[in-house]
């Protein structure tokens, strides 16, 4: 199975989801010294909005593959200035075998130009974040929940929360990736966030559309009621859209919600042996408790190590003579 673009998750199916899964599973464990299954194969790589960990990530899947890269970041620029931006930025990238672009600070439109991008160039356009989604994490998540769940996850129930931040400045798109793609699998979502943190209406919509068997978003009024019985738990802090470029606005609003926060004493409302989730980066004290975070109920260096796993195993899946045709 070849990913021709990973935009979205929800713009794969099942099967697609299946084999890069499989690849990643299969491969996160092999250690070969000199096996470099992409080497002589070209990644362009842009960087729109500030990233050191998936950047890094990147890199370090790359460099294990023999991928080589280039910043395209100046040449992407232009993207969105004009009707023939993501043509040009097309034709910069013409020897590449792929296209890897981070562009989440540009609510409404970021999205529409990858797949403009994609539909320009005839060659894997890869979304390392834009508005909506965060593909690489949330596919990592859905693997670390698959390794920490015994048998299929379906009606296993994930609270996917708003977390306090001093200056939220993150993206939404971890929890609407969640939402979108966690469904699919039979999972029972339970969202909550306090009023002017709202997600996309897609991402609801994409939800319902797209759910397993069993599997549902629950909104829910409170932190606390979205913890009630809870298998994993996921706290997340973000920006509403209209404040990504608005820190103060950002950190205005959410200060009267200081006490959104996971702690092991909250971690006791959910189910017994609940386990939490969390996306770099994590600051101890922000959105989870430093109690919490470097303890056995953490699943937060097994996410770091299965999102190295997924970026390899997306490398493999789109760049041609890499994966394996099912």
């Amino acid at each position: 199975m070849r990913l021709r673009n990973l935009l979205s998750t929800a713009s794969l199916d099942l099967a697609a989801l299946s084999a890069v899964l499989a690849t990643a599973r299969r491969t996160r464990n092999e250690t070969e010294p000199g096996h470099r299954p992409l080497a002589g194969r070209t990644l362009c790589m842009a960087f729109l909005a500030e990233s050191a960990r998936t950047r890094a990530c990147l890199e370090d899947a790359a460099g294990q593959l023999g991928v080589e890269l280039r910043d395209m970041t100046a040449a992407a620029l232009t993207l969105g200035r004009g009707p023939d931006a993501a043509l040009e930025f097309s034709r910069a990238a013409a020897e590449a075998d792929a296209l890897a672009i981070r562009h989440s600070l540009v609510p409404g439109r970021a999205q529409a130009l990858l797949a403009d991008i994609a539909a320009a160039s005839g060659r894997p356009v890869l979304n390392l974040q834009s508005e909506l989604d965060h593909p690489v994490q949330t596919l990592a998540d859905l693997l670390t929940l698959q390794d920490a769940t015994p048998g299929a996850l379906a009606g296993v129930k994930v609270a996917v929360t708003w977390a306090w931040q001093r200056t939220p400045t993150r993206p939404p798109s971890v929890p609407q990736g969640l939402l979108t793609l966690l469904p699919r699998f039979g999972v029972e979502v339970r969202l909550a966030h306090p009023p002017g943190f709202e997600l996309a209406p897609e991402a609801f919509a994409q939800a319902e559309s797209l759910a397993g068997e069993g599997g549902r978003v629950i909104r829910c009024a409170s932190l606390d009621a979205a913890l009630a019985g809870a298998d994993f738990v996921y706290p997340q802090g973000w920006a509403p859209q209209a404040m990504l470029h608005h820190p103060d606005d950002a950190a205005a609003l959410a200060a009267p919600f200081a006490d959104w926060i996971v702690d092991a004493v909250r971690l006791g409302q959910s189910a017994p042996g609940a386990r939490v989730l969390r996306s770099l980066p994590a600051a101890p004290g922000e959105e989870i408790g430093a109690d919490l975070l470097e303890s056995e109920r953490s699943l937060y260096f097994t996410q770091s190590a299965n999102r190295l796993a997924m970026m390899r195993a997306i490398l493999l899946e789109s760049i041609p003579g890499g994966g394996v045709e099912a």
